[in-house]
C-alpha cells in the first residue's frame, strides 16, 4: 500500500483524545442492575471479556436481549 494511503487511514492521538470525549457516562451500571425505563423491565448483565465493562441488556418483559459481539458465530 503506498504511503499515502497509509497516512490517510491512521488515527492521530489528538483524533483519539477527540472520540473519547464522547463517551461519558451518564450512569454507571452494574450486574443485575434494572434500568429506569418507564413501562419495561430491562436487567443488566455483565459478559466479560475481551472488552472491560461489555454489558448486555435483557427486556424481561419483551424476551430480548440487546448484546454485543458474544453472539457473533465464529467467536
Amino acid at each position: 500500500m503506498p504511503d499515502d494511503d497509509i497516512a490517510s487511514l491512521l488515527t492521530s492521538e489528538a483524533e483519539l483524545s477527540s472520540a473519547a470525549q464522547f463517551a461519558r457516562p451518564t450512569m454507571l451500571l452494574a450486574h443485575n442492575d434494572l434500568l429506569p425505563l418507564p413501562g419495561r423491565i430491562l436487567r443488566v448483565l455483565e459478559t466479560p471479556g475481551h472488552t472491560v465493562g461489555h454489558l448486555r441488556i435483557v427486556d424481561l418483559d419483551s424476551d430480548l436481549i440487546f448484546t454485543g459481539d458474544h453472539v457473533l458465530p465464529r467467536i
